[in-house]
């Protein structure tokens, strides 16, 4: 089975970070790394020290003390990948079932369309599965190279995977609001989370701004105690057995 890593741009709520990163372990038995770019600046993944399968790389731009953008974080940790397989996986989503860490043969990169913009597809830069040699090179930050849309909605960092040749799997998008999820409990949630499906079964869920609770508003504290017990039945499911 061909390795995976995980990169990652992590800015703040440590507790979510670690609730991807246990899910993803309890989903996946070919993970090789866990690279995550701190963006933070405040020592939080300190934690990680002593765990051979996390590696962090500094995320903040040392001449201004600020924080670099999704896609540059993106770029710094994908310098560091070295696996046949390479999933980008934000802090606030889980890993809700096994099958999201292979890629059938022929296959580029397994994302979910978001929207389309003049024919070209667009995808949810949250969770997406892709072959290192295709995604090695590309340039994710805004206004990078080639990006053909300057402002706006596609100006977003991880759609510049959009641009490129790539043969694709696409994943089925799930509203939890509209009530169309399974894994996750259904009508509580901002209308943005959502699961991700693969052959008719939900292997990932985004809990859209979950790291970052100062835009979430008064049902954060709701949410972010469900995602925990779901986040804490993943693992369990794992010592059990009974990932699927």
């Amino acid at each position: 089975m061909s390795k995976i890593s995980i990169i990652s741009v992590f800015y703040r709520n440590i507790s979510m970070l670690n609730y991807m990163i246990k899910s993803a372990f309890a989903t996946s038995d070919n993970i090789e790394k866990v690279i995550i770019c701190d963006n933070s600046g405040n020592k939080s993944l300190r934690v990680y020290r002593k765990d051979k399968r996390i590696v962090t790389v500094p995320g903040r731009n040392k001449s201004t003390n600020s924080s670099l953008n999704h896609g540059a974080g993106l770029n710094r940790a994908m310098l560091v990948v070295n696996t046949e397989l390479v999933a980008i996986i934000e802090p606030d989503v889980l890993l809700l079932n096994k099958g999201w860490s292979v890629l059938p043969d022929g296959i580029d990169l397994r994302a979910c369309v978001k929207t389309t913009y003049s024919g070209v597809p667009c995808y949810y830069p949250s969770f997406m599965v892709g072959r290192t040699k295709k995604l090695k090179n590309i340039d994710f930050r805004p206004g990078g190279k080639g990006l053909k849309y300057a402002t706006g909605a596609y100006n977003d960092t991880g759609w510049r995977i959009s641009l490129e040749k790539l043969s694709v799997e696409n994943l089925e998008h799930k509203s939890c609001l509209r009530g169309e999820c399974d894994f996750i409990p259904n009508g509580v949630w901002d209308k943005r989370t959502n699961e991700f499906w693969l052959n008719g079964s939900p292997i990932a869920a985004h809990f859209w701004r979950g790291s970052e609770p100062a835009r979430r508003g008064v049902r954060y504290k709701q949410e972010i105690k469900l995602w925990r017990n779901i986040a804490t039945k993943i693992s369990k499911r794992k010592a059990k057995g009974k990932v699927k």
